[in-house]
């Protein structure tokens, strides 16, 4: 015969490490959702820009349009070339800091949320596994207690035991999969941003004019 064992009795039987892991898990969730939405929206536009700027230099566009451009479109890489073209005739090197360093706030902006799901992967199993001993403790108390001549009251204690790690396990294994992949679709867009940026590098060179 099957035995159905509901989520309230599982976080009943957990202890409160298990409402920490709920909370946990609430929050990771939160913070995945809206990052992968996020992503997602600045990857769209970020394609349709470095679309439209190629279109743009096959009908030789000069700086000053592109910057136009930029400024109209949105998205992190609408933001760093705005930034770049925005400091006008100076030594190649300043362009380049200046690329590099709206990169570099950039990309920090495209990783807010990422620690929180790190320190939620990591720390899950060690809650979990804090569970495990508690648990352990209470059932080697009802046996030091009442020996073994009640099993119910061993298997409170284990079942705390067993239900920590298993919530641990369960709030810890999707964390790291979407640091993961978060992580993955960051380093993409950096890649892209890393590559237009060069393009646009040497275009400014050759055109050698103020785009402000």
């Amino acid at each position: 015969m099957e035995t159905k064992i509901s989520f309230w009795t599982l976080m009943d039987e957990g202890g409160p490490i298990m409402w920490i892991l709920l909370g946990a898990s609430v929050l990771a969730l939160a913070f995945a959702v809206e990052r992968f939405i996020a992503l997602a929206v600045a990857r769209r536009r970020d394609q349709r820009l470095a679309a439209a700027l190629e279109r743009r230099q096959a009908i030789a566009g000069g700086p000053a349009d592109w910057l136009s451009l930029c400024r109209k479109a949105k998205g992190p890489l609408a933001r760093i070339l705005s930034s770049v073209l925005e400091t006008g005739d100076v030594d190649p090197s300043e362009l380049r800091s200046a690329l590099e360093g709206s990169a570099y706030l950039e990309i920090g902006r495209l990783r807010r949320g990422l620690p929180v799901l790190a320190t939620t992967a990591n720390l899950a199993p060690l809650l979990g596994f804090f569970g495990t001993v508690t648990g352990m403790m209470v059932s080697f108390d009802a046996i030091a207690g009442h020996g073994l001549q009640n099993p119910a009251l061993v298997a409170v204690g284990i079942k705390e035991a067993l239900t920590t790690t298993a919530g641990g396990l369960a709030v810890a294994i999707p964390a790291q999969l979407a640091f993961n992949l978060l992580l993955a679709q960051i380093e993409a867009i950096a890649n892209r941003i890393e590559s237009v940026g060069e393009i646009l590098l040497r275009r400014l060179a050759l055109e050698g004019v103020k785009a402000r």
